[in-house]
């Protein structure tokens, strides 16, 4: 191995270690996007679940709320939700014929979030689950 080539190996290793700490991060920001995405599906399932046994869905609604809060809700800090502040985190509808209940959940991007500038300006700024359930309170009706 002559002298120079150790030389060209440490400019080449220079040169590729930054490219690869970006697709490394790159990676680790999609992973947690696809977390929070799930994260949140299953808490508008999960959601509309509990809503359509209930009979009482302001009951159910704040259950709901207070069950997610003391859970920490979502586990990374790229999204947050907070229904208690914006009551557009979290609605219920029923359907048209009164027979589902429709949950929609929305989680926004962390706006003070300092991370990696270059790859946040690719996560969406708002993620959303959304499920409807059989209301089950009209089977005894």
């Amino acid at each position: 191995m002559k002298l120079n080539q150790k030389g060209q190996d440490l400019v080449e290793f220079a040169i590729v270690l930054p490219i690869f700490i970006v697709m490394l991060m790159g990676a680790f920001y999609i992973i947690l996007l696809c977390y929070n995405v799930i994260a949140i599906n299953t808490l508008a399932r999960d959601s509309a679940r509990q809503l359509a046994v209930s009979s009482d869905f302001e009951v159910a609604k704040a259950s709901i709320i207070k069950n997610m809060e003391s859970s920490n809700g979502l586990l990374s800090s790229l999204y947050s939700w907070n229904p208690s502040s914006n009551s557009d985190d979290f609605k219920y509808e029923q359907g048209q014929d009164g027979s589902s209940i429709r949950v929609i959940m929305r989680a926004r991007s962390q706006q003070s979030y300092t991370g990696a500038f270059f790859i946040s300006k690719f996560i969406p700024d708002t993620i959303y689950g959304d499920s409807t359930m059989y209301w089950e309170k009209n089977k005894s009706s």
